[in-house]
């Protein structure tokens, strides 16, 4: 716990307080979201004086497609093994990382930056100089905008290292098998009131956004891991997507329930930043759309108004 303390940036030792209640918080959210690892519930022990859980390790196979299958190895999360299963563990970058994230990161205002030492030449600092120096890590932020009717109704940008989940109404913080980690940044789709007199179709519209947003209620689980951009649909609505991995441009792309996706690809983004900076090619594409209760995108080849969208 401490190992994945230190390596996240979140204790230094001799600075900071220990607080191994959050550690553990910290990785089993980690563990939790990785696509590297899933839970084994039926060979957890959850109600014994030691508690613990047990986690196998995913195949690179499995994880091609976006999917979590049942791979051959695993690995316990008990008391006593998991501080060395985390410093046995390399799931991220092989490039060692500074602890301070000011060494290692700008936050580039209006797009996701997740930033590889070797290649920090490439940006300039902001002339502001205001790199984050606080725990929350610049490279794991999300900038999220709502909106009913292609009315903006919310913008936020979160700014936890779990990541957020966008829903119709808080969660419960004591069930995580049922609604995913409770350190996640909860992000609430506002009353449908919030558009206002002056939108389009009027009373029709809020009539049936009520309706809708019921079925939101688990929502969708969004983080950034050093590989990318990754998303779990947990409510009954249906939820389709565009963004820079979509394997489709003009017809819809569904999210499955319980189904981790990459929406982003860390590595590609910085090449195109690359070729962007060096040789004028199109800027690099970083932005994800989400579209609740829609078929997204269509191939009708002119924009149509959604309900319920969120641009990442």
């Amino acid at each position: 716990w401490q190992a994945w303390a230190v390596y996240k940036g979140k204790y230094h030792e001799g600075t900071d307080k220990a607080d191994p209640s959050t550690w553990k918080t910290r990785l089993r959210c980690a563990l939790n979201k990785s696509t590297d690892f899933q839970e084994v519930p039926e060979r957890s022990q959850l109600d014994i004086s030691e508690p613990y859980k047990v986690y196998q390790i995913v195949s690179d196979g499995a994880r091609d497609t976006g999917t979590r299958s049942p791979p051959q190895a695993s690995a316990t999360s008990s008391p006593e093994s998991q501080k060395d299963t985390v410093e046995r563990c390399h799931v991220y970058p092989q490039t060692p990382l500074s602890a301070h994230p000011a060494e290692r990161g700008c936050h580039v205002r209006g797009t996701f930056c997740g930033w590889n030492p070797t290649h920090s030449h490439l940006l300039p600092r902001p002339p502001s100089q205001q790199l984050v120096e606080d725990g929350s890590h610049s490279d794991c932020w999300l900038h999220i905008r709502l909106y009913y009717c292609d009315v903006l109704v919310k913008e936020v940008t979160t700014r936890t290292a779990e990541g957020c989940r966008i829903a119709s109404r808080a969660v419960p913080a004591d069930n995580e098998r049922l609604y995913g980690p409770s350190c996640m940044e909860q992000v609430e789709f506002p009353s449908p009131r919030a558009l206002g007199d002056g939108a389009s179709r009027g009373a029709a519209v809020t009539h049936v956004l009520q309706r809708l947003l019921p079925h939101l209620e688990r929502g969708v689980l969004l983080w950034v891991a050093p590989e990318g951009v990754f998303m779990k649909r947990q409510c009954q609505g249906r939820v389709y997507w565009n963004g820079p991995l979509a394997p489709h441009k003009d017809w819809p792309n569904k999210l499955e329930r319980e189904k981790t996706y990459k929406l982003l690809d860390t590595q590609q983004f910085l090449q195109q930043l690359r070729e962007y900076l060096s040789h004028g090619q199109p800027t690099p594409q970083y932005q994800i759309h989400l579209c609740f209760g829609e078929e997204y995108p269509t191939s009708t080849g002119h924009h149509l108004q959604k309900l319920i969208m969120a641009h990442v």
